[in-house]
Formats: structure tokens, C-alpha cells, sequence
């Protein structure tokens, strides 16, 4: 059963999903991506070219998957904010042992529209978040990204995406349709909010609509593929 694009797009409906999916979407995703994400996550930052003392925004943290490899990035005189909608998602991520030492501010706000200061950040990273914007959220957060980082700031985003070779493709996408929701069923997560995965991952295809709408801001943008397409990034700098 597949859902309306004007739904599924719709910021009340993508925040009820993660609120719902919150308890269980960190070890679903790590399981059924065989780990791949933690290591997708790692590629991220290393685009990201983080630098010592840096102020790094990470947009759409979810649980905080990504901060002990950016705490190792920017060190002991740099500075994490987490941004995430769903409240599911920032109670757990405020239980982080990174938010508990005190490394990481997490604000509950839509990465569309912080209440960040403008050229307030030397750089923006984002994992996992781009599949669940429309094309028309997406240059909202093209815009909100080139307001927020400093000249010269970077930024480094990834998202799952579909493989453009066909004979990957249709096993690719059976995993996802079917097996997933086993997993999140497994983990005691309701299925059918797994099942969205898969619709999301299918109308996104990949980043280059993304690096269209980062261009298109002002922002210089590269696009590159992981493990044959299975996901894909955009990264670059403001000048």
C-alpha cells in the first residue's frame, strides 16, 4: 500500500512516523543495513572536512549516531548542536552519553528553520534525512544551510539511495519492502512504519536532486555514490 506524496511529505506526518519509529529505528538500522550505515555515517564526516575547534550543526541528529566521529573530528574545543523534529528522537538522543558529558546541545526544531544566528556554524552534516523532504523542503534546507554556515564553512549530507544497476536493483528493493519491517517486527517496532522506508528510499532515488538544490543556493556541491549506489552524498562549502 503505498502513500500519497502530499502525505508523506507532510512535516506533521514524517514527525508522528519518527516519534512512532524512535524506540526502535537506531538497531533496525543498524541491523538491516548489515552496519553499512555506521560506516556511511563515517564517510559523511570525513566529507564534511571537519576542523579542530570547530561548531558543527548536525541537522536531522535523530538518536546521535553521528557525534562520538564528529567529537573525534573537531575535538575536545569544538561544539556539537543537534537538530531534530521528532520528540521521540531528542528524548532518546538526551540520553546519549555524549549529550550526559555535555558535548552535544540538542534542540528539539526543524532543520528547514533553526533559530540559528546567520555564518553562525563552520560546518553542517546530516545523515539519513534527506529521503523524507520534498523537492521544495529540500531547497529550504539548501537556503537554511548557506544562511547558518560562516564563508568558507563546509557541509556533508547522505542518504540511503537506490542502486542505478538493474541487477541490484529489484533484490535491493525487496529488502527493503519486505525483510526491513521483519527486522523492525523484530525489534518490537510496529512494521508498517518500516514499510515507509522503502516508498521514501524509491521516490528519492539519490542525492542529485539535492546537489541541484545546494548548487542552486549558492552553495559549491559534489555528489558522490557508496557501495554501488546503495547511498549516496553531497558535500561542499560555502564561499
Amino acid at each position: 500500500m503505498q502513500t500519497a506524496p502530499e502525505t508523506l511529505y507532510d512535516s506533521a506526518y514524517v514527525q508522528k512516523l519518527f516519534n512512532e519509529m524512535s524506540a526502535t529505528y537506531g538497531w533496525v538500522n543498524l541491523l538491516s543495513s548489515f552496519g553499512f550505515t555506521w560506516w556511511w555515517r563515517r564517510q559523511c564526516i570525513r566529507l564534511a572536512k571537519l576542523q579542530h575547534g570547530a561548531r558543527v550543526g548536525d541537522f536531522m541528529s535523530g538518536q546521535g549516531e553521528t557525534w562520538h566521529q564528529i567529537h573525534k573530528a573537531i575535538g575536545a574545543h569544538g561544539q556539537i548542536i543537534g537538530f531534530d523534529f521528532s520528540s521521540g528522537m531528542v528524548t532518546l538522543s538526551a540520553q546519549n552519553p555524549m549529550t550526559r558529558r555535555g558535548k552535544v546541545h540538542i534542540s528539539q526544531q526543524n532543520a528547514l528553520h533553526t533559530a540559528l544566528a546567520n555564518d553562525s556554524l563552520d560546518a553542517v552534516v546530516a545523515g539519513f534525512g534527506l529521503k523524507t523532504l520534498s523537492e521544495h523542503q529540500m531547497r529550504s534546507l539548501a537556503q537554511e544551510v548557506r544562511r547558518v554556515l560562516k564563508p568558507g564553512g563546509t557541509f556533508s549530507l547522505v542518504e540511503i539511495s537506490t542502486p542505478a544497476s538493474k541487477l541490484l536493483l529489484w533484490p535491493y528493493m525487496f529488502y527493503l519492502r519486505y525483510c526491513i519491517p521483519i527486522i523492525g517486527k523484530l525489534c518490537l517496532g510496529n512494521p508498517d512504519n518500516y514499510r515507509f522506508l522503502a516508498q521514501y528510499t524509491q521516490l528519492f532515488q539519490n542525492a542529485r536532486r539535492a546537489q541541484s538544490a545546494f548548487q542552486a543556493a549558492g552553495l559549491h556541491t559534489h555528489y558522490a555514490e557508496l557501495i554501488f549506489g546503495c547511498a549516496s552524498a553531497i558535500y561542499g562549502y560555502k564561499e
